[in-house]
């Protein structure tokens, strides 16, 4: 609901005064909230922190770069990771001829490509 929330304000304010001064605006709004909720943090008690600091004492291993690439779940991730780059980079390519194609539609003439 956050950023949704804030959409239709965003476009009237943008239409009315321009997108610099409605994004210098919000921008400081909600810097100056976070800094608010910020003040509001406070530092968990002594005896919390005792029972953590042991729990990840026991939790922390280290493995060598050798065992992580032996490790099948490392090639899953890494494989994720790059169909999702790929993807990424993919995009911005297919977009443009998308957009291409629809203006010669709209001219009715022939493009290349």
């Amino acid at each position: 609901m956050g950023s949704a929330a804030t959409v239709v304000p965003i476009a009237h304010m943008i239409k009315s005064s321009g997108y610099e001064a409605t994004f210098l605006w919000f921008g400081l709004g909600q810097g100056l909230i976070v800094f608010l909720l910020g003040m509001a943090l406070f530092a968990p008690p002594a005896h919390v922190l005792a029972s953590v600091r042991s729990t990840v004492k026991r939790a922390v291993y280290n493995a060598s770069p050798k065992q992580v690439l032996a490790s099948p779940i490392f090639w899953v991730m890494y494989l994720i990771f790059v169909m999702m780059a790929a993807g990424g980079l993919w995009q911005p390519r297919n977009s443009a001829r998308s957009r291409r194609t629809s203006a010669c539609r709209i001219r009715r003439c022939r493009c290349s490509g």
